[in-house]
């Protein structure tokens, strides 16, 4: 069974979503198999919307999920937004924060992503992008990812031409990479 429940005003939206499923065989055989899942969310979005080329959201969620024995809690904050210099240009910022309890595990996950996008002609789009991403989990691991990179993307008549230049740096706990990307891909458009 499942329900939505919601309100949305436009700069404020407050919504929460439950999802039950009770598991049980028809015949006499053991149920040991069969688990019942519970998946609970309930949030709140704030969009502030100054004016046209600008858009601003902060939004806060509670997550629940009960899966057999095993349990889950995350609670999440995510802030993003867009500016819009021209309909040329676009920068795009994007931070999440996620705390998760898995069966008395806690782990901490922070997030934080900058992209632009830039119409240097017409026919060629330009997105560089930074990005970091942290994970920690009480006395077990420290995990951070760190990239940088740039899109290309070049249009003519039917075919698209991308080309991606990517650096990515991983530490933590187990593992320590540093790696860089070149990929190159071609498309043949229908329209």
């Amino acid at each position: 069974m499942e329900y939505r429940l919601g309100l949305d005003y436009g700069w404020v939206n407050v919504f929460h979503r439950t999802y039950d499923q009770d598991q049980d065989l028809v015949s006499e055989q053991g149920e040991s198999f069969l688990s019942d899942r519970r998946d609970t969310t309930t949030g709140l979005r704030f969009t502030w919307n100054p004016k046209q080329a600008t858009r601003m959201t902060f939004g806060a969620e509670t997550r629940s999920y009960r899966y057999g024995d095993f349990d889950s809690d995350t609670d999440t904050f995510r802030l993003s937004g867009i500016h819009r210099w021209s309909p040329r240009a676009s920068l795009t910022l994007t931070a999440t924060r996620d705390s998760t309890n898995n069966d008395g595990r806690k782990s901490d996950t922070h997030n934080a992503d900058l992209a632009m996008r830039w119409l240097a002609r017409r026919n060629l789009i330009v997105e560089p992008r930074i990005g970091t991403w942290r994970r920690q989990e009480r006395r077990i691991s420290d995990d951070r990812f760190k990239t940088v990179g740039v899109d290309l993307r070049w249009f003519v008549r039917k075919l698209v031409a991308e080309v991606s230049v990517q650096h990515n740096e991983w530490s933590g706990t187990t593992n320590n990479l540093d790696e860089n990307r070149l990929m190159f891909t071609f498309t043949r458009r229908s329209r």
